[in-house]
């Protein structure tokens, strides 16, 4: 029950990294349930050092480059064990220019900018994807600095 509340509470994370890597519908399902799945079998390492929803994007995005480095080679399973959650692709508070701009980015940065737009740090974005704080701060200043009408607004 913790877990199905969790993954509810944070779906639209969820939604955000799929929309990030996919273009169709079919494709986002299968990618959420995917990273659903990932999350399910993460659960039991998950000791609340972090807030959930730092965790659930650290497992997201590194599910999602995942299965999109494998791209066709038959890398999206289903699960059938995992509650029902609704995987709706519009429904993350992402308009489509800002999502076309993060889909320009190299995956690195696209993780950067999802996490910019939630309102996480430097300091709380760098364990998430893997960089010193240091490194998050300059790939931070350079993409404000590269995107400067985005980060106007």
């Amino acid at each position: 029950k913790a877990f199905s509340a969790m993954l509810k509470a944070n779906q639209n994370i969820i939604n955000k990294v799929c929309r990030l890597y996919t273009k169709d519908r079919t494709d986002h399902k299968d990618f959420f349930q995917e990273i659903s799945y990932q999350l399910w079998r993460a659960y039991p390492s998950f000791e609340n050092k972090s807030k959930a929803s730092t965790w659930i994007y650290s497992v997201a995005l590194k599910t999602g480059a995942t299965i999109y480095r494998k791209r066709g080679r038959d890398v999206v399973d289903i699960h059938d064990a995992l509650p029902d959650m609704p995987a709706e692709p519009n429904d993350d508070g992402i308009d489509d220019e800002t999502l076309a701009l993060i889909r320009r980015q190299v995956p690195i940065d696209q993780s950067i900018l999802l996490l910019m737009l939630d309102g996480y740090t430097n300091q709380d974005m760098a364990p998430i994807i893997g960089l010193s704080q240091e490194a998050t701060a300059m790939r931070v200043l350079r993409l404000k600095r590269n995107n400067k009408d985005f980060f106007q607004e």
